[in-house]
């Protein structure tokens, strides 16, 4: 199981570099980068074949606890020109030097744009998988986010935010994989 797990890990850590490289070739929605002082996140969004339909891959690396990836599938329903509303679900796999293991994710994420002021922008995200849907020695992984984002270019936003990612392991072990603020910036395509 462990080698099964490994090897999804991995295809999960290729699949992102390989979309966030291509970024160019493929008609891509966004791209987003963030950092804080131990760790760094890319991710990516594109359409999935429909307006409303999307995938997203994302890597987090912290250098103290290990790798975090995400690859997700989402409907998306834009509120106007700068907000939206994204609901789905992302399989979560980490190598932790505490363990590693995998979920199936349900949530959200989310941009509000202030109808006054729409280069200056709200969003976050909310992810859950609990034991039922998770693997390995996992009893569930949360992730949520927070940022406050402006709108810099008409296709590029730079954000300061709050990131918390958990996994509570079968042994009673809680990690948080990374959590504090970050800051970053997102272009979109």
């Amino acid at each position: 199981m462990l080698r099964v797990f490994e090897r999804g890990l991995r295809w999960v850590c290729a699949s992102v570099v390989i979309q966030t490289a291509s970024v160019g070739h493929v008609l891509a929605e966004s791209w987003s980068f963030n950092l804080r002082d131990e760790a760094a996140r890319v991710e990516f969004m594109a359409p999935l074949g429909r307006d409303n339909l999307s995938y997203s891959a994302s890597l987090l690396h912290h250098e103290d606890d290990g790798d975090f990836a995400t690859l997700g599938i989402n409907l998306v329903q834009k509120t106007n020109s700068h907000s939206y509303l994204g609901l789905g679900m992302s399989l979560m796999a980490f190598d932790l030097d505490a363990g590693n293991g995998a979920g199936l994710a349900v949530g959200g994420f989310g941009r509000y744009a202030f109808p006054t002021l729409p280069a200056l922008a709200l969003g976050g995200q909310l992810y859950y998988s609990p034991d039922v849907i998770a693997f390995d020695d996992v009893d569930g992984i949360w992730e949520a986010a927070f940022r406050l984002e402006l709108r810099v270019m008409e296709a590029a936003d730079v954000y300061l935010g709050y990131r918390r990612v958990n996994v509570n392991l079968e042994n009673n072990a809680s990690v948080d994989v990374d959590e504090g603020a970050h800051v970053g910036f997102r272009f979109y395509f």
